[in-house]
């Protein structure tokens, strides 16, 4: 994932199942962040329908927030 503002300072990504449980969360500095799908255990994240919270910190110190739905499919 890349963020596309280039002011970008740091990303933070959480996934969490339908229940609200977080099965995964990365940060990165920058604009850069790579995360494989595995939980936070290790384990390959089960097919199913997750929501995914980005976080974006610019130079400025604001935040950005969003939330999204993803289908994981194998």
């Amino acid at each position: 994932m890349t963020a596309g503002e280039p002011e970008t300072r740091g990303l933070e990504v959480g996934v969490y199942d339908l229940v609200g449980r977080r099965v995964l969360k990365v940060q990165a500095q920058g604009s850069r962040l790579v995360a494989f799908l595995r939980d936070e255990r290790g384990r390959p994240l089960a097919n199913g329908v997750y929501l995914v919270e980005v976080k974006l910190r610019r130079a400025d110190g604001t935040v950005v927030r969003e939330l999204r739905k993803i289908v994981l499919m194998r």
